[in-house]
């Protein structure tokens, strides 16, 4: 039996549910590729001149404006921790050239 006060209880069933909460987007990457393509579309329009000279900060940069503009609460930091995560290979398929839903999958948000 636990003597915790209730509010520490509550925080730590906070931080469980995020943790979880956290781990099925990332196994089930399926509901995010839809905004991730969205997203990456997004970023495609805005810079038609290509991403020759783009570094993964300002990717990080553009793709936190992104998740802001398209999410909200907790799903804006799941939604900003996941893009940089494998933020060097969603740039090199954006350097590439690829469609949005090739990116996304490449940067292993698909």
């Amino acid at each position: 039996m636990c003597y915790c006060p209730a509010s520490i209880m509550n925080g730590k069933l906070l931080i469980c549910l995020f943790v979880v909460s956290f781990v099925a987007l990332s196994s089930a990457a399926g509901p995010f590729c839809s905004l991730c393509e969205k997203m990456i579309a997004d970023e495609i329009k805005k810079h038609p001149e290509g991403f020759s000279k783009m570094t993964t900060a300002q990717l990080d940069k553009d793709m936190d404006d992104e998740c802001t503009a398209n999410t909200s609460g907790i799903e804006t930091t799941m939604c900003k921790n996941l893009v940089k995560q494998d933020d060097t290979k969603l740039l090199a398929a954006l350097q590439a050239g690829k469609n949005a839903h090739d990116c996304c999958v490449e940067g292993q948000l698909c």
